[in-house]
């Protein structure tokens, strides 16, 4: 017999919307030293990117009150394209939220590079959903965008 959880989480799944052929989107767990080249997209970076609007709460998600917040990893080209849009695995979130995070993630356009010498820029971001059906995009735990 499958619980309400179960058969909301493979709803939540199946109805995702299709994650980009060209990019990678995965839900890893990087070494510490890894994750120090990611660095936290600055208000200025975010200004110029048109303070992106967040993520719809995944509606099943919010129905059945899954919240938390969901670390997402971005590898980013020089023209401004996100390549890369990998989840942390360590994050306490529920697992219904990460494929919204991830895929809005993606659709995301940075500035370009100012310089060549960098082929790819590593940024992270948290996309946190929280009661009742609220979604904020922060660049760390602790601070806001302005």
């Amino acid at each position: 017999m499958y619980s309400v959880h179960q058969i909301a989480l493979s709803i939540v799944v199946i109805g995702m919307p299709a994650f980009s052929q060209t990019a990678n989107f995965n839900s890893i767990n990087p070494s510490a030293e890894e994750l120090k080249a990611y660095t936290d997209i600055s208000n200025e970076v975010w200004a110029k990117m048109g303070r992106p609007a967040a993520p719809p709460y995944p509606t099943l998600s919010k129905i059945s009150g899954f919240s938390g917040p969901v670390e997402i990893l971005l590898e980013v080209d020089t023209s401004g394209k996100v390549t890369k849009a990998n989840s942390l695995k360590s994050t306490a979130y529920h697992p219904s939220l990460a494929p919204m995070a991830i895929s809005w993630s993606s659709t995301l356009k940075f500035p370009p590079a100012e310089s060549t010498e960098l082929l790819t820029r590593k940024f992270k971001i948290f996309v946190v959903f929280s009661k009742p059906g609220k979604v904020e995009i922060r660049p760390s735990l602790d601070t806001q965008f302005n």
